[in-house]
């Protein structure tokens, strides 16, 4: 059964969360005095169980594409199961995003939710114990997620949060897309993909080509699904302003690349291009590209990341 979960804090902001896929479905934020939804979800929460958009979800355990589904870890060759032609696409059907988490923690700002995965699971090697954190600062409108994994044996894990944002707000009343919105990203690389959407192994500037989101540059009709290289995790990794120009989001993490998905594969009864992905992450196919940043998870090495979603309005 789909359970929704609230978190709140002292300056307006009301986070929901639900259990299927530790899914980020509603953020509820003041502007100017008037609540705002910047999240793009479905108002049917029944929906996230079909969902092929990933909307909200916590994706993995190895977010993004894995060239020919396959891994070479340690000697041993892992096939993974493949969902997207010959490839796989956020570790194979009916992963994280489909199951049904269970609550640990659960108070006024902050939730924390658990899953386990067995060993074997879409070809994945090792048990592997994911627990997922969403907390809201008191006195900030800053959304901090915490991921932690522990697995029984040496794996490849590399989750993200897959939120669409809208930041003129999301409501049944109210439809636009993400064309006004404008980007900065703190990035002057990014790596090109083959037409199976899997990176060639190069790696960009992005000087002179659509990708250029070094200064602010009005989104548009550019279309974009690609990996980013951030230049320095210290610094926020992207920030995106409302065209309205009252409402900015940054994004920080202390992963290496950052995927911007600009949504145009988005289907009824949501719209194409109605909200941006800014996801956190290795490269795609990190774990086959010898010089793509990435490390392994183990039991003497567990994984964890933040990502962070901070408000200023």
């Amino acid at each position: 059964m789909i359970k929704t979960f609230t978190i709140q804090n002292q300056v307006g902001d009301n986070v929901s969360i639900i259990n299927l896929g530790a899914r980020l479905v509603k953020w509820d934020t003041l502007v100017n005095g008037q609540s705002r939804n910047i999240i793009v979800g479905y108002q049917d929460y029944e929906l996230y169980r079909d969902d092929p958009s990933y909307c909200g979800a916590i994706a993995g355990p190895y977010a993004n594409r894995i060239k020919d589904a396959t891994v070479q870890l340690n000697g041993v060759l892992h096939k993974l199961a493949a969902n997207e032609g010959n490839n796989v696409l956020h570790s194979g059907n009916n992963a994280l995003e489909s199951c049904m988490w269970q609550v640990k923690e659960h108070s006024t700002r902050a939730i924390t939710l658990k899953y386990w995965l067995e060993d074997g699971f879409n070809g994945f090697p090792g048990s592997i114990t994911f627990e997922v954190e969403y907390r809201l600062a008191e006195q900030t409108s800053q959304l901090k997620i915490n991921i932690n994994a522990y697995s029984e044996k040496e794996t490849f894990i590399g989750p993200t949060g897959h939120a669409y944002f809208n930041l003129s707000g999301v409501n049944a009343n109210k439809t636009s897309l993400i064309d006004q919105h404008s980007l900065w990203l703190n990035c002057q690389h990014y790596t090109p993909v083959d037409d199976e959407g899997i990176p060639t192994g190069n790696v960009d500037e992005v000087q002179h080509t659509q990708f250029d989101f070094t200064k602010f540059t009005n989104i548009g009709s550019k279309s974009i699904n690609h990996n980013y290289v951030v230049n320095d995790t210290s610094k926020p990794s992207a920030v995106l302003v409302s065209p309205e120009q009252d409402l900015t989001l940054e994004v920080i993490s202390g992963y290496p690349g950052l995927q911007v998905y600009t949504s145009d594969y988005l289907s009824s009864p949501l719209l194409p291009r109605q909200g941006i992905c800014l996801e956190p992450q290795f490269y795609p196919n990190s774990p086959n590209v010898a010089h793509f940043p990435f490390y392994t998870t183990s039991p003497d090495h567990p994984f964890s990341e933040k990502i962070i979603y901070k408000l200023n309005k």
